[in-house]
């Protein structure tokens, strides 16, 4: 019988990262595409997605990142693969927690530095990814929107 972790300071005592893991990284220029793309803006528009999944031996919590800046449009989807030291039951309120207050902020510098690279490849000004906000992010219960 395995034990349930009711805390986030409990969890913490039991969990470790393991891997980063790269799903995705692709940008393009805007210039030299179809207009209906849309127009280049002048403030850019950022969307993150966040999901999570768990068993008794893991934790994986994935941000998939979206960025449309004014010359170029880029994706990054990067997944934190988080190893139970022992096996442990995690309620899906828990690892929501866990994913905002732990997984994202392990994740978002390998999204950051993902996205930079993108931008200096295709010989673009790289944008600023500004600060992960917690409020009014969408965190998905196995590709479930939650509720």
């Amino acid at each position: 019988m395995t034990d349930t972790v009711r805390s986030l300071d409990e969890l913490l005592r039991h969990v470790e990262i393991a891997d980063i893991v790269l799903y995705e990284v692709a940008g393009r220029r805007r210039d030299g595409f179809d207009p209906t793309d849309g127009p280049p803006t002048d403030s850019g528009e950022t969307n993150m997605r966040l999901l999570q999944d768990s068993n008794t031996e893991r934790i994986r919590i994935r941000c998939q990142l979206g960025v449309h800046s004014r010359d170029g449009i880029y994706s990054v989807d990067a997944a934190g693969i988080f190893k139970l030291l022992k096996p442990v039951q995690v309620s899906p309120d828990l690892v929501r927690t866990f994913a905002v207050q732990v997984g994202v902020p392990a994740v978002y510098p390998y999204l950051r530095a993902e996205l930079q690279m993108a931008a200096r490849r295709l010989g673009l000004k790289p944008p600023i990814l500004q600060l992960f906000r917690p409020e009014g992010q969408g965190l998905l219960d196995g590709g479930t929107p939650a509720a």
